[in-house]
Parts: C-alpha cells; sequence; structure tokens
C-alpha cells in the first residue's frame, strides 16, 4: 500500500463530514448574511413591489395612493408611481416627477415595438417589462444594461439617440379595470453587489467541489477495505459522482462480505480469497447453506453446531 491509500485509509470520515457540514453551514449563513446585506435596499424594495402589486389589484383610490407611496420610498432608483384612469389622465403621482400631471400617453417608438414614446418629453424612451422581469431588473442591475446595449443597437441611427433617457416600465391593472398604475424605473448599479454575487458563487462552488472530492474519497476507502479495486471505483465516483456511487454500492451489496477482514466476495465462495476464514455455512446433513446465526437448517431441519 502506497503512502497516499495509507493515508486516505486513515481518514476518518464521520469526523471529516461532521466538520465538512459545519463548515458548509456557516459558509451559507455567511454568505446569505453579506448577500443579505449588500442587497437590503433592494430587497426591501422586491418586498414592497410583491406586496402592492397583489394588493393594486382590489384596492380603492385612496389605498392605492397610500401603498404607492410606501413602495416610491422603498427604492432610490424609482423615478414615479403613476395613478391614472382609462383615459390616461395622471390623478396622482407619488415622486411629483415631470410625468405627474397631465395626460400620460405611450406610443411604440417606430420599428422599436418594446420600446415607447410619451406625450411629456421626447427625451425620454420607456422599456416595457413584464412584472417578473421589471422586479428582478430593479433588484439587479444586470439585466438593465442589457436593455441599454440593445436600445443602443436599436436606435444608433437617430438623431441625437445618445441624448435620450431610457427608463423601465411596468403596469397593473385594478381588478375592476378603472385604474391603471405604472412604475417607472432607472435601476443603479448596486455597490459592491457584483463582487458579493461572485463571492457566493465561489462559495457556492467550493463546498459542491469539497463534497463531490469527499464523497470519491470515501469510496476509494470503502473499496479498498473490501478489496474492490479502489483506484477504478474512486476515478468513477470522482467523474460520474451519485451515479457512480449507486453503482458501487449495487455492486459490493451483490457480494458477501468477509466477516474476518471485511473484504467483498462472490456469492460462491466458501472462503475468503483474502485471508482464508470461512464465509458460507453448509449443513452437514444436506448441504444447504446456513446463516452461522442459524441454530437449524432451513432445508432438512437439522441441528447445526454453533
Amino acid at each position: 500500500m502506497n503512502k497516499l491509500s495509507n493515508s486516505i485509509v486513515q481518514l476518518n470520515f464521520k469526523k471529516i463530514v461532521r466538520t465538512y457540514i459545519i463548515f458548509a453551514v456557516i459558509a451559507v449563513i455567511a454568505v446569505a448574511g453579506g448577500v443579505g446585506f449588500v442587497f437590503r435596499d433592494s430587497l426591501s424594495y422586491a418586498w414592497q413591489y410583491s406586496k402592492f402589486s397583489e394588493a393594486a389589484k382590489s384596492m380603492k383610490e385612496e389605498d392605492i395612493r397610500k401603498e404607492a407611496d410606501k413602495l416610491a420610498e422603498s427604492s432610490e432608483n424609482l423615478v414615479d408611481v403613476l395613478l391614472l384612469n382609462g383615459k390616461n389622465e395622471v390623478l396622482y403621482s407619488s415622486n411629483k416627477s415631470e410625468f405627474g400631471s397631465g395626460k400620460f400617453s405611450l406610443s411604440p417608438v417606430e420599428d422599436m415595438n418594446s420600446y415607447l414614446a410619451n406625450s411629456i418629453d421626447e427625451n425620454v424612451v420607456f422599456k416595457f417589462v413584464k412584472g417578473e422581469e421589471f422586479l428582478l431588473s430593479s433588484v439587479f442591475d444586470f439585466n438593465f444594461e442589457k436593455i441599454q446595449k440593445d436600445y443602443e443597437d436599436a436606435a444608433f441611427y437617430e438623431e441625437n439617440h445618445s441624448e435620450k433617457t431610457l427608463y423601465m416600465l411596468t403596469y397593473l391593472v385594478s381588478g375592476n379595470g378603472e385604474y391603471k398604475v405604472y412604475i417607472i424605473s432607472n435601476p443603479y448599479t448596486t455597490e459592491g453587489g457584483e463582487s458579493a454575487l461572485s463571492v457566493a458563487a465561489a462559495v457556492g462552488v467550493l463546498i459542491i467541489m469539497i463534497y463531490w472530492v469527499l464523497l470519491a474519497l470515501w469510496v476509494y476507502q470503502n473499496s479498498m477495505k473490501a478489496k474492490l479495486k479502489p483506484f477504478f471505483w474512486g476515478t468513477v465516483v470522482l467523474i460520474t459522482n451519485i451515479a457512480g456511487l449507486l453503482v458501487y454500492l449495487m455492486y459490493k451489496n451483490g457480494n458477501n462480505v468477509c466477516p474476518a477482514c471485511g473484504a467483498s466476495q462472490e456469492k460462491n465462495h466458501q472462503f475468503c480469497t483474502n485471508c482464508g476464514s470461512q464465509i458460507e455455512h453448509r449443513c452437514k446433513n444436506c448441504g444447504m447453506y446456513v446463516s452461522k446465526n442459524d441454530s437449524f437448517c432451513s432445508g432438512c431441519g437439522e441441528k447445526q453446531a454453533r
């Protein structure tokens, strides 16, 4: 046995697994706490948006105004939350933006149906985004960067296109269809957000890698004790993980195990090929296989010597 194999055999996997679980739990809690702290404002906004989007469907105008104010206060990247009637007249503006009075009409930008021009400021273009994507882009600004790039690619030929401001917009409709709510957002980069997510991803990959290697080492150790080609089985599990583990266990459980040395033996072996100990016991009267703990033979009923 070489030094590496000897070292693997000496490993106490109960202690290692216990330590690994403690490390993984602490790491996950620490990373989750760190990411939550960095994105605390964005997550607070996401929670408020989720509540508002559900409640707005059944609220009265006065209640919608109150909840719209709470939503606007929850994030600095919200340009405005507008309450409109069926004629697109603004009834209420949470942030009193330039869009918060008069009639606010939208129309598709020529050849770019997902981009909308407005009746108030010709230098502002809105990208209509559905609720779930709007929320995701508002919390993590990475998708909004792509939206900006797509707009630049689509409108580069227009005059003064670089002077236009791009906002995201989504809408909600009250349950009776009497009111519409426009939510206008200008997502900004969360300071340290990308680094926090990179660290979280790295820690996640590290935890998975450690688990992957530990599983292969356990199979290597287990198959070495069972005299079952440890390098082969360890490599199989290292490459295939759970699938290889299941194949190994099925193969191993299909054999007998020597009670003296633990080596795996084929079913028809009466003696261990590793240490010579007797594995299978036969009834002296009829030759039927009997367990060493059986008092009587299942084939003929003969009493067995203990």
